[in-house]
């Protein structure tokens, strides 16, 4: 029976220590300007060396009209890390206004190796008039992986992370002469995993359950925040009437093997060190005066 075994693998197997981080900073000077009706610049330069993040480089021209605007966030996550640089402009009255060039270095790292992909997708509208440009140079060794296609996410590739940094250089630039310019591009780092992972919707799921892999190895269930809510694990695919369910026909899939409560951020990280090899159903139920399920997950760690 591996009820048993299924319980300790995940109450007991450890956590790795094993993160990956990121961080930027501007390679050059990065200057927004905003030319006015009398042909006058209006200049706002952030130094070089600067980290990426709040606040923007911020420049509004006279009576609010005309803006340019250059920005970066980096967020980090235990399944993956998001690098955006971006850049608005608006042309009411004024000539023209621009943003950048913008250079940064951004440097990803993992405490251990870990395998990762690395992919990027370019947002680009123009309501207005003018140009935008994209690039983006994988170990800033002068080889240009990336020149722009909007709308489509494109790979660049999959690296091994370890203390020493993989460094990405991106470069952004863009102008307007009339309208509105929005110039964004999106870097994404994903844990390479060889986990299968396959939702079935039921016809009556109320809640939603997500799998996703993580960078140390774990598995990372998230479903939405609950008074009280408990994730069934099965070793088989059962589908039985869930008692006391909100509506008619909704569905418990895994078979009761086990069961954990949830925290009330409705997030768990799952270890799958000992999991290899067996299959496995997940399903959360939500109790308030009925019963409320997600959706069904299938996990098989090979």
């Amino acid at each position: 029976m591996k009820v048993l075994p299924l319980c300790v693998a995940l109450l007991c197997a450890s956590l790795a220590a094993q993160t990956v981080s990121v961080s930027g900073v501007l390679n050059q000077p990065l200057t927004v300007t905003v030319v006015d009706a009398n042909g006058t610049p209006l200049t706002r330069t952030t130094p070089g060396g600067t980290p990426v993040g709040p606040p923007p480089t911020t420049l509004v021209g006279p009576g609010n009209t005309s803006f340019a605007i250059a920005y970066g966030t980096i967020q980090t996550l235990p399944t993956s890390a998001t690098l955006q640089l971006g850049q608005a402009l608006g042309v009411g009255p004024m000539r023209s206004a621009s943003a950048g060039p913008v250079d940064v270095l951004f440097q990803l790292t993992a405490t251990a190796p870990t395998a990762v992909t690395l992919q990027v997708m370019w947002f680009l509208t123009t309501p207005g008039t003018g140009t935008a440009s994209v690039q983006v140079d994988v170990h800033n060794d002068g080889t240009i992986e990336y020149t722009g296609r909007s709308g489509i996410t494109v790979p660049l590739g999959q690296f091994t992370l370890t203390p020493v940094p993989l460094v990405v250089r991106v470069t952004m630039l863009a102008s307007a002469t009339a309208g509105v310019i929005n110039n964004a591009a999106t870097l994404t780092v994903l844990p390479v995993s060889a986990a299968t992972i396959q939702s079935t919707t039921l016809p009556c799921e109320f809640e939603r359950l997500e799998v996703l892999p993580a960078f140390d190895g774990s598995l990372q269930l998230t479903t939405s925040p609950d008074a009280f809510q408990v994730l069934v694990m099965g070793l088989s695919a059962t589908p039985t009437p869930l008692p006391l369910a909100f509506q008619p026909g909704c569905l418990l899939i895994p078979s009761p093997d086990a069961m954990l409560t949830l925290p009330p951020t409705g997030q768990l990280r799952l270890p799958t060190q000992r999991l290899h090899g067996t299959p496995l159903w997940l399903q959360t139920v939500a109790f308030y005066t009925e019963t409320i399920p997600s959706n069904s997950v299938f996990v098989y760690v090979p």
